[in-house]
């Protein structure tokens, strides 16, 4: 019996508040925040505190994080165990010969406790192994993405992964990484 209707947000703040304000407007039962930062988004939170909607974090930061005015709970999954599994999966896919590139937008929290345990798990188990990373911009992905892409590949000849940790960022970053002989998306 329950309805689920979804809102995207587009990457942008401004976005965001709209699609809290249009779920208070349309009288939901709950929202869930999937990887938006709640401080991004008081103005919307505040509209859902005024009319008893219960606002659940999701996918954002730590379950054990203190929670921001207007949240109900925060839902998580485990940065560390996303990371390792990562991480380990290049290792065996590499026979331990794992270069990997790592993107990630630092708008939505969590992720960098993902590229931080992927470089630390591969670290300990591949000291050889190369990590690098960068931020990505979720406002400007379509256009700054497969240049950052195409940047990071090049100045990096001999990486063999290269992982966005944003589902939307592999669309953009795929057609790229196509270009390069043996590099794993």
């Amino acid at each position: 019996g329950v309805k689920g209707v979804v809102f995207d947000g587009k990457g942008t703040v401004n976005e965001w508040n709209k699609g809290l304000n249009q779920a208070v407007a349309q009288g939901a039962d709950g929202i869930i925040l999937w990887g938006i930062p709640p401080e991004l988004v008081q103005e919307g939170l505040d509209a859902a505190v005024a009319a008893g909607i219960p606002v659940i974090d999701s996918v954002n930061g730590s379950v054990d994080d203190p929670l921001q005015a207007g949240v109900l709970a925060h839902v998580d999954v485990n940065a560390y165990e996303w990371g390792d599994a990562l991480a380990n999966w290049m290792l065996a896919e590499s026979n331990c010969q794992a270069n990997v590139g790592v993107v990630w937008p630092p708008a939505f929290g969590g992720l960098d406790k993902i590229a931080n345990q992927t470089r630390d798990t591969l670290a300990e188990n591949c000291p050889e192994c190369r990590f690098v990373s960068a931020e990505m911009d979720v406002a400007t992905l379509a256009t700054s993405l497969p240049e950052q892409t195409r940047t990071m590949l090049t100045a990096n000849p001999d990486l063999n992964f290269f992982t966005p940790l944003f589902d939307s960022a592999v669309t953009f970053a795929a057609p790229v990484v196509s270009q390069f002989s043996g590099v794993q998306i």
